[in-house]
């Protein structure tokens, strides 16, 4: 776990919402917690999100995400960019392999239809760069566990795996990620017409 307790220390404070998450959880890049799906669900209690508006909502699970990440040394990533050569998506975690591969993390408070436009991008991803990963992310339950569905009968086929954020199988994704040695690699990343993306996060 990094010695940086702040948002800024890795220009992460620009993000929506980091700063007041920062107010709810002093030290949110440092302070203890049993697993990663236990942060995360402290985060949302302490952030009082179920009472939230959606787009709150997703902020928040965005900005946890972030924070585990830092906290669990993966790096360097992206935030909220896109991949050259996929179009007009965005993933809200990029993370480019020493291999040439992409792991792209999606996380949503719900889903609803939006997982075909996720499995569409999964799938151009996977054909420009061999071996590339993609995951989502859903707090809600019930989706997580159609979503899981649809990747079994292969209606979302593209997509390797959908997590329930506040579940044991955020832990397993996380050693799975962890596994991996990710590069600095922007001559791939697409940070938007506004240039809203951020990184490469470096983890030191």
């Amino acid at each position: 776990m990094t010695s940086k307790a702040k948002f800024a220390d890795f220009d992460l404070h620009r993000l929506p919402g980091a700063l007041k998450l920062e107010s709810l959880i002093p030290n949110i890049l440092t302070v203890h917690a049993n697993s990663p799906s236990s942060f995360i669900a402290d985060v949302w209690e302490k952030t009082k999100a179920e009472n939230s508006a959606a787009g709150t909502r997703g902020q928040n699970l965005l900005l946890g995400l972030v924070a585990l990440f830092v906290r669990e040394s993966i790096g360097p990533f992206y935030v909220s960019c896109g991949v050259r050569g996929i179009p007009t998506h965005t993933w809200d975690l990029v993370l480019p392999h020493e291999s040439g591969a992409v792991t792209a993390i999606s996380s949503n408070v719900t889903l609803k239809e939006r997982w075909k436009v996720e499995n569409l991008a999964a799938w151009g991803l996977k054909r420009e760069y061999e071996l590339s990963k993609t995951f989502v992310v859903v707090h809600n339950k019930q989706e997580a566990a159609n979503l899981r569905r649809l990747i079994e009968t292969n209606d979302a086929a593209y997509i390797d795996s959908c997590v329930q954020a506040c579940s044991t199988d955020l832990d397993q994704l996380i050693i799975e990620l962890k596994s991996f040695r990710y590069i600095e690699r922007n001559s791939i990343i697409d940070r938007g017409p506004r240039d809203k993306g951020l990184g490469p996060i470096y983890i030191r």
